[in-house]
């Protein structure tokens, strides 16, 4: 590849994956950034020897996301964040968790958006939210209330990601009285300001390709080169 003149070496995803993958631990951002979509993943290790696996979740062609982002830097160190979460849990935790993470998937894999709305989490997001994120709570229960699916801490957070069901997929299609992510998006902006953290809102939906280039800035002002 060659990029601004100089030559770079380049890898394949199955490469890109097992390095960064290493690097964190864990392959819960690399797959989607490298293969798209949500993926599945976990850590295989035999003796030395370390890979991961990934898989790709059927998406519903009708699910909408909103995402509720902070405006100020609220997010501390990886380490930190870790060290919220107890290193132990009650029996009844780890059940939950398993259970609600094989609905999760199955709500996704059968486009049964509906069985979402009992998923939770009792392992990590009310520790973070209780020491970092006063917007969480307020956000994650004004989602549901206006119709989202399932509302939660986006990774270790402070982002909030809220799933919302349509009726015709494509979010820019659909007819304004079925536009319910703009409101689930305005409830959650509603809910944080109200908690004292202002922020933005993103609607989207998953996309099939991981990182790519969409678009390249032209020499001349105002002019870039966009795929579409």
């Amino acid at each position: 590849m060659l990029l601004a003149g100089f030559t770079m070496e380049t890898r394949g995803q199955e490469e890109l994956l097992a390095v960064i993958a290493k690097i964190e631990g864990h392959p819960d951002n690399a797959a989607p950034a490298i293969y798209g979509g949500i993926q599945l993943g976990c850590k295989r290790e035999s003796g030395d020897d370390v890979s991961f696996v990934t898989s790709r979740v059927p998406t519903p062609p009708n699910l909408s996301i909103v995402l509720f982002t902070p405006k100020k830097l609220m997010k501390a160190s990886t380490e930190v964040t870790r060290n919220l979460v107890p290193q132990t849990t009650a029996l009844s935790n780890a059940i939950h968790n398993i259970s609600r993470s094989s609905l999760l998937v199955l709500a996704l894999c059968s486009n049964k958006l509906e069985l979402l709305k009992d998923c939770s989490d009792r392992l990590h997001e009310n520790y973070r939210a209780d020491q970092l994120y006063p917007h969480y709570r307020p956000c994650a229960k004004a989602a549901m209330e206006h119709g989202a699916e399932y509302a939660f801490l986006s990774g270790a957070g402070p982002t909030v990601c809220a799933f919302v069901s349509g009726r015709r997929g494509d979010i820019l299609t659909q007819p304004e009285g079925e536009r319910r992510v703009e409101q689930v998006a305005q409830a959650m902006l509603d809910a944080a300001r109200a908690a004292g953290v202002e922020g933005r809102a993103i609607i989207t939906q998953p996309s099939d390709l991981g990182v790519h280039l969409s678009g390249v800035h032209s020499s001349l002002p105002n002019v870039s080169y966009v795929n579409i």
